[in-house]
């Protein structure tokens, strides 16, 4: 209730195969949202350990907010957010044998 106000920014990040919360969930809330945000997601569920190029997103994203002094300048978000686009298309579609099986085995 109420996310049809918010106006800062915000990174939505989703876990395709999350049993716990429904990607769709993250989806919603990303099309009501009415400040600047960016959706991604990556393979894997509630559990799994997070990819690397999420990491690398979740920084750029939270360097461009905070560095701004007032509000976040919508060039410097835009930039950050085509950075974020780069990452996870150019992000490799094989991971390191284990990364994700050693914590979440049903991804």
């Amino acid at each position: 209730k109420g996310v049809e106000q918010c106006a800062m920014p915000a990174l939505f990040i989703t876990g395709a195969k999350d049993e716990m919360i429904p990607t769709d969930h993250g989806e919603s809330l990303a099309s009501v949202w009415m400040g600047p945000k960016i959706r991604i997601s990556f393979h894997g569920g509630h559990n799994t350990p997070r990819p690397p190029h999420i990491y690398d997103a979740a920084g750029t994203f939270l360097r461009a907010v905070l560095e701004c002094e007032a509000e976040a300048d919508a060039d410097s978000l835009e930039a950050a957010f085509s950075t974020i686009r780069d990452l996870c298309e150019n992000a490799p579609s094989e991971l390191p044998p284990g990364w994700q099986s050693a914590v979440d085995p049903g991804s």
